[in-house]
């Protein structure tokens, strides 16, 4: 496998590119505001169309070239370039929340509300109020990339080297260390948290929300509070799993670090192997049982075969292929930014890119290291690239996934046949290998079921921040109450409102959306086991991989390609059969895993 390099556009040709989408900005908006609310309700929806996919491609261009490029002209024509868009999809929020009382049909309801829920923060109508909005979220995102790259820090130590510790170091006080030197960064972000969350929930009531949690719900086309009805009803399907897992681990942590490191129930953040308790992979080695037969271990496998993060993309792209997908577009290899540069740093949070759809000019921005982690989440960000190029046909307000959601689901779909039989088929494992099931299964909830605890507690904890049921100086308590009880991780350090221990977890920072993430970590074993049935697989749905079957690739392309087209449950449906997620496929997938974990707990004192 060869590599390839990624030169950056230069920021003379983008400068003119700004120039020339501004232009055609101005007369979009012209046009608009000269015929204001006179259009029918198909003109204004066509109207928006367009202006809005021009200022999406004008958006998506400056903040990939800002995030990867230090140039403080880059930099700036990003600002000016989200202003600009913030500005225009605010006027044509409270448009649309207007021709939504006009009794629209049921197609032109569906696209007003697109359009009304497009910004994940809502601006409010006051210019004043709107810029100051924007000067906060630019402010919250500055303090987080200066944090991650250390610009202009003394004695700081960046993101992803904190992050390396807690994933490696064994020793107790490195790892506090770490975790306090991350949460110190934000400090100084409460007050201007807190006028974020007013000044977006003033913009969401403008556009007929109670709230901006509740506009977030909204977007599942299901009343709003069914969709948290729905999270609650998961995860206390999946809490006994949870539970089992939380307990092993507390008891091995024990073990390693003694009594006196986890004095009580909960776990210690810091001791997770993850800044936020998120993925539970880092300290696999603590948690894994006495191996019966070979242990695959994906990242020793990457390196033993010489594997580059350039390979791994194209491993990734091959999977697709095998799948029916067309190959990536040359130019998504020639400006995707796939290893930190050299040269200057960079803000390394992986992310996909959906630049130009019209042009097919899709790219994804990551740091990769060769280890399984990022083995995985390579397949996750094409997983959205090939979401993106399978719905660029349609009209621009449907290019989106069925729900915010599946977008979600997809890759990490795919990533559940990255089995040990998909090794054996690269021929990058021997024939014969008898693979541990549980060490194997044990990986995945390691790095899943967490993932989903997190989830839930940081939406319970920030839809209650935007109700107003938690208050500003409540915050920190709120925040590890929550966790506390969802997660079963405590604070390290004594509890204080003096800090603000949640502000600089990047989707809080951004103002992003979290339900989606927590409701494909279900999704996924759900799509996982209906393309597995339309393989004939039989077997433990463990074992099953998808790579090479036409049959799975034609049913997942055809999903794809519907966009955002009919309604979502319609899409779930056709795509698994079921209109509604629960947890069976998820817990069928762990059942090994879960009888091996009761059967040891059953000598232990299980806290939860």
């Amino acid at each position: 496998m060869s590599g390839l390099k990624y030169p950056l556009i230069t920021s003379l040709g983008f400068s003119a590119f700004i120039l020339c989408a501004f232009f055609l900005h101005s007369l979009l908006q012209s046009d608009s505001n000269s015929q204001d609310l006179r259009l029918t309700t198909d003109e204004f929806i066509s109207a928006s169309e367009k202006e809005l996919e021009a200022l999406s491609q004008l958006t998506e261009s400056s903040q990939f070239l800002a995030e990867t490029n230090p140039s403080p002209e880059l930099r700036q024509a990003a600002r000016q370039a989200l202003e600009q868009a913030q500005r225009t999809r605010g006027t044509l929020a409270r448009e649309a929340a207007i021709y939504l009382k006009d009794n629209p049909t049921s197609v032109q309801r569906r696209r007003l509300n697109f359009i009304r829920t497009l910004s994940a923060l809502p601006t409010p109508q006051s210019e004043s109020l709107r810029r100051e909005l924007t000067g906060i979220r630019e402010a919250l995102i500055a303090n987080y990339r200066d944090a991650e790259i250390c610009k202009d820090r003394t004695e700081c130590r960046p993101r992803h080297s904190l992050y390396r510790i807690l994933r490696t170091s064994r020793n107790t006080q490195e790892l506090l260390s770490a975790w306090q030197e991350w949460h110190a960064n934000s400090t100084h972000t409460r007050a201007p948290f807190t006028r974020l969350v007013e000044l977006s929930n003033l913009g969401a009531q403008e556009i007929g929300f109670a709230d901006v949690g509740e506009m977030w719900r909204s977007r599942y086309e299901v009343p709003p509070e069914k969709v948290e009805r729905d999270i609650t009803r998961i995860w206390s399907e999946v809490r006994p799993l949870y539970d089992a897992l939380h307990c092993h681990t507390h008891a091995r942590l024990q073990d390693r670090f003694g009594a006196d490191s986890l004095p009580g129930d909960h776990i210690p953040a810091h001791l997770l192997g993850h800044m936020w308790g998120q993925y539970w992979t880092g300290i696999e080695d603590l948690l894994a049982p006495e191996a019966n037969a070979s242990t695959l271990n994906v990242t020793d496998l990457l390196i033993e075969n010489k594997i580059s993060p350039i390979d791994m993309f194209q491993m990734g792209e091959r999977f697709f292929l095998s799948l029916g997908f067309d190959p990536l577009p040359t130019s998504f290899w020639r400006h995707s930014v796939i290893e930190a540069p050299t040269t200057h740093p960079i803000a390394c949070q992986a992310s996909a890119w959906p630049i130009d759809l019209d042009n097919r000019d899709v790219r994804i921005k990551m740091c990769t290291e060769v280890n399984a982690t990022d083995f995985q989440t390579v397949h996750h960000e094409l997983g959205h690239i090939y979401y993106y190029l399978a719905y660029a046909h349609q009209s621009p307000l449907f290019r989106r996934g069925a729900d915010p959601a599946l977008h979600e689901t997809i890759g990490d779909t795919i990533a559940l046949s990255l089995t040990p039989s998909y090794f054996q088929q690269l021929g990058l494992t021997e024939d014969n290998m008898q693979q541990d099931d549980l060490a194997f299964l044990l990986n995945t909830a390691l790095d899943k079921l967490p993932r989903l605890a997190f989830g839930v507690a940081l939406e319970q904890w920030r839809w209650g921040v935007f109700s107003g049921e938690i208050t500003p100086n409540n915050y920190n308590a709120s925040w590890w109450g929550i966790r506390e009880t969802v997660q079963g991780i405590t604070s390290p350090t004594p509890l204080t409102e003096e800090t603000f221990d949640a502000g600089m977890f990047l989707h809080l920072v951004l103002g992003a959306p979290y339900e989606n993430y927590s409701l494909a970590l279900v999704q996924q074993f759900d799509v996982h086991r209906a393309l597995c049935r339309a393989t004939d697989h039989e077997g433990a749905l463990h074992r099953c991989s998808i790579f090479g079957n036409q049959t799975a690739g034609n049913t997942l392309q055809e999903t794809l390609a519907i966009g955002a087209t009919r309604p979502a449950r319609e899409v779930y449906e056709q795509l698994t059969g079921r209109r509604q997620t629960d947890a069976q496929a998820l817990l069928e997938y762990f059942s090994p895993l879960q009888e091996w974990l009761e059967q040891v707990n059953r000598q232990r004192h299980c806290p939860r």
